[in-house]
């Protein structure tokens, strides 16, 4: 019986240390991803100016981009959050959202353009509110925030 015991809690152990390192290896490949970093989107209206604001935690491992949004502005809105699914491939970065929170109807995708070390630039894609046959782009712009 004591034999069982301790092989059961030998393999607990290795368990929990094969798991520990993999969560480690994972940290040390997104850390070593050129985005992984805190960026900020702006989402611009038929005029140019800023009509949002988010923070997008940004985890990148190889060309997959995964993370968290959180609206900043407008400050009615900053109990929002979306999940984030991606690709970045050269200087294209692809992307679906959707909200976190089930009652609030806010999903979408992006493309955006690297046009320089800290900035992408390009469309989001939305579902008209009034016609769901039709898709609206919407400008934005992603700056990197800090590193």
């Amino acid at each position: 019986m004591d034999v069982i015991s301790s092989e059961v809690i030998a393999a607990v152990v290795g368990g929990i240390i094969i798991l520990a390192i993999q969560m480690g290896w994972k940290k040390i490949q997104e850390s070593r991803g050129g985005y992984t970093c805190i960026w900020e989107n702006e989402i611009l209206d038929e005029e140019g100016q800023i009509i949002k604001r988010d923070n997008v935690d940004l985890r990148q491992v190889g060309e997959e981009a995964t993370g968290h949004i959180q609206r900043l502005f407008p400050d009615s809105q900053k109990h929002r959050n979306w999940n984030l699914s991606g690709r970045i491939k050269g200087r294209d970065f692809f992307a679906i959202f959707w909200s976190i929170d089930q009652s609030v109807h806010s999903y979408g995708c992006w493309y955006v353009h690297q046009v320089n070390d800290d900035t992408f630039k390009g469309y989001y894609l939305r579902l008209s509110e009034n016609d769901h046959d039709k898709i609206t782009p919407i400008e934005m712009s992603l700056h990197r925030k800090r590193k």
